[in-house]
This record gives structure tokens, C-alpha cells and sequence, in this order.
């Protein structure tokens, strides 16, 4: 029993039952201070592969936004 620093993708499961508590979620700890992104890079081409797309599709459809991790109260 103790106080740890995990992502809330880690835990969000734990918080969501109860098994975890959320202290000091007035403070948002990262390194970065600004928004962090997950970005597709890919070549500006006229026509994008289709593997590409559905890839994109895929990734925006399974974390969406904002992604399924974060901890809503």
C-alpha cells in the first residue's frame, strides 16, 4: 500500500472499479508540459494506400478521442 505514478492508461481499469483512488488529480505530472499526440506520418501523395488509411482508421477508431484510457470522474 503506498502512493505510485502510473499512467491512467495502465491503471484506468483500477480507478474505473474503485480498486485504485485518484489523489492530486487537481496536478497533471509529465514531462512535457503542452499536449501530447499520437501522429500518423505518412507520404503526401495524391492517392493514399489503402493500408495506410485503413491503419489510420483503424488506431482513431480504437483509442478515439479523447482516448479510451482516460480516467473520466
Amino acid at each position: 500500500m503506498g502512493i505510485v505514478l502510473f499512467p491512467d492508461w495502465l491503471i484506468g481499469e483500477s480507478l474505473k472499479t474503485g480498486a485504485l483512488v485518484s489523489l492530486l488529480s487537481e496536478f497533471a505530472p509529465t514531462i512535457k508540459t503542452g499536449p501530447q499526440n499520437i501522429t500518423a506520418i505518412y507520404p503526401n501523395t495524391r492517392q493514399l494506400p489503402l493500408n495506410v488509411r485503413v491503419c489510420i482508421d483503424y488506431f482513431s477508431e480504437v483509442y478515439g478521442n479523447p482516448p479510451y484510457w482516460k480516467y473520466q470522474n
